[in-house]
């Protein structure tokens, strides 16, 4: 949490020196936005809708399904809002229209994907019928959804993997690592003992192949728990706050992982499996009684060695 205060500090003192400017009003190009729908009930998809679906293959079998939630502002009388189709290349079957009852401020719809292929991720965009939404009011969602569909489970690609401090000794941590077959989507649970199910991707996805270990290599992508600043990111808890790991009687302090071209060491390689360097940290508590309030900051790198499971 210092090192969130912290940033938040950095931040406002980038924004004191920064120059502010002004709308002076003379863009000769400016045009009004198109007026609201008289006929507008102020229709939205709720920002409650999941962007991503994943279902497991049985699952899958039982029910192809998922709802998303449709609100509007003006529940007065009975109303139908149409649905536009603006991307479905997994040809999912779409309601035409989403009905309220009179008084109903919010009502679902039911999306079939029972024709998508298995693990390939399917995306969906929809569009509200214009009409019906209001652009110029701040709502809790918007007039468009967009998310995907995929149909896969996890499996194991490593198991008990050791993560070593390269310099100080401390205790490994032993993780078990999984894939999300068919995309590139990795998972490790409980992170660094973080209580973080740490979930991450390997850059170069346009290279990725599910079927071709050899494409497993590359720098880590934070898809989940983690915060962005300048040329790092660190991981965080579902709170939102700095994520504290621990090895022993050690609390792992900071958690970062580094975006410069020059640290090559932030990268997984299931290929050349072996000893491959995942990430470092730079500190730890290493108090050793409820007397001694002090800190002995250090750095020190994480390495993470694994056999690759048998064909």
């Amino acid at each position: 949490m210092k090192l969130k205060r912290f940033l938040s500090y950095m931040a406002l003192g980038l924004m004191a020196v920064l120059p502010f400017t002004a709308c002076d009003g003379d863009d000769d190009n400016w045009q009004a936005g198109s007026p609201v729908s008289k006929n507008s009930i102020g229709a939205y998809f709720a920002s409650t809708n999941s962007s991503s679906i994943i279902n497991t293959p049985e699952g899958f079998e039982t029910n192809p399904t998922f709802t998303l939630t449709v609100c509007r502002e003006v529940t007065t009388g009975a109303a139908s809002v149409g649905i536009e189709v603006v991307k479905n290349p997994g040809n999912m079957t779409v309601p035409a229209k989403v009905d309220f009852a009179d008084g109903e401020a919010e009502a679902t719809i039911t999306i079939d994907y029972s024709g998508i292929p298995l693990k390939q991720s399917c995306a969906l965009s929809l569009k509200l019928e214009e009409a019906m939404t209001n652009p110029y009011k701040e709502q809790p969602g918007l007039a468009s959804y967009a998310g995907s569909v995929l149909v896969s489970e996890w499996v194991k690609v490593g198991s008990q993997v050791p993560f070593k401090f390269r310099n100080t000794g401390l205790a490994p941590i032993y993780h078990d690592i999984y894939h999300l077959d068919g995309v590139n989507l990795f998972r490790i649970d409980n992170f660094l003992n973080s209580g973080v199910n740490f979930q991450f991707s390997i850059s170069g996805s346009d290279k990725f192949d599910n079927n071709n270990i050899s494409t497993w290599t590359g720098a880590i992508v934070p898809e989940s728990n983690a915060a962005m600043y300048t040329d790092f990111w660190y991981l965080i808890d579902d709170e939102g706050n700095s994520a504290t790991g621990h090895t022993g009687d050690n609390e792992l302090w900071y958690i970062y992982f580094w975006l410069g071209a020059d640290y090559g060491y932030i990268a997984f390689d299931f290929y050349n499996a072996g000893y491959n360097v995942l990430l470092f940290t730079p500190g730890w508590d290493t108090k050793e009684s409820e007397e001694e309030s002090g800190y002995e900051q250090l750095w020190d790198y994480i390495d993470a060695e694994w056999i690759l499971p048998e064909e």
